[in-house]
């Protein structure tokens, strides 16, 4: 009596087919990931300019002369990164503009300063509002609408 070991044919096709299966749906979320990944560029490099607006908005209660190149602020194309050609500063607003990546090219990311009694704001410091021209799946966390 021959006694065979190893795998059939059929055995192979199915975890070739389970394989297949698992691809279809890994694939696209690591894109996904990766577009998100670098989309969060933006917010780690307006971070300092964040800080910097709320501080200037507590000791003034007013973002209106703080704009790229003026009273401490960087030029726009003096922020860039891998992913950002340049962040732009005008009355407090920040607008990140990213390049780099075919998803990402074109689009932009706006962070509005929240004064108190705007937009739910009830505190006595700036909350910031993120707006994208992305689509939600591909913004970081702290920029996603519900």
């Amino acid at each position: 009596m021959k006694i065979t070991k190893g795998f059939t044919l059929i055995e192979l096709m199915i975890v070739i087919a389970i394989i297949a299966i698992l691809m279809a749906y890994a694939v696209p979320a690591y894109r996904d990931y990766t577009v998100r990944a670098k989309a969060g560029e933006a917010l780690s490099l307006s971070s300092h300019l964040r800080a910097f607006i709320s501080e200037a908005w507590v000791a003034s209660e007013d973002l209106a002369n703080y704009d790229s190149g003026m009273n401490g602020v960087p030029n726009a194309a003096d922020i860039t990164g891998e992913y950002v050609s340049q962040v732009t500063v005008t009355d407090g607003v920040i607008v990140v503009t990213l390049f780099n990546d075919p998803t990402l090219v074109g689009n932009t990311m706006t962070l509005t300063p929240l004064e108190p009694g705007m937009g739910g704001n009830t505190g006595t410091s700036l909350l910031w509002e993120c707006t994208s021209s992305l689509a939600n799946k591909y913004l970081p966390i702290n920029c996603r609408t519900p």
